[in-house]
């Protein structure tokens, strides 16, 4: 599948145009303004931008309430199915470089559920 867009460097999702362009995630309402900040990196201190808070605080604000501020709380919305592709590969990869197994996959209802099981060491 190709990709279309580029990573949010907040909450993961693929939901920019490109990086660096000024391009506001419809997911977690983080103003991309610097393309050297990456989603999973470590996030420099930097005060100037368009975002009231640093990458690193957005981030812990996305996974308490589901936005880069309170106050865009309102605005922020589900990621859609194509925008979290890359995302769940990337975690998939990280729980099976961990020893984790896929141990069978299940559809209900227009979900993909997948089992894992601990490999033995």
């Amino acid at each position: 599948m190709k990709q279309l867009h580029s990573q949010c460097p907040c909450c993961g999702y693929f939901t920019l145009h490109g990086r660096g362009e000024d391009d506001i995630c419809p997911v977690c309402w983080w103003e991309d303004d610097d393309a050297a900040e990456e989603y999973g990196q470590p996030a420099p201190e930097r005060p100037e931008g368009p975002n009231h808070v640093h990458v690193w605080q957005a981030r812990e604000n996305f996974v308490a309430f589901g936005a880069s501020e309170e106050r865009r709380s309102r605005r922020a919305r589900p990621p859609h199915a194509d925008e979290m592709l890359g995302v769940l590969d990337a975690e998939l990869a990280s729980l099976l470089q961990q020893g984790w197994a896929v141990a069978g996959l299940a559809s209900d209802d227009g979900y993909v559920y997948m089992a894992l099981k601990r490999r033995k060491p």
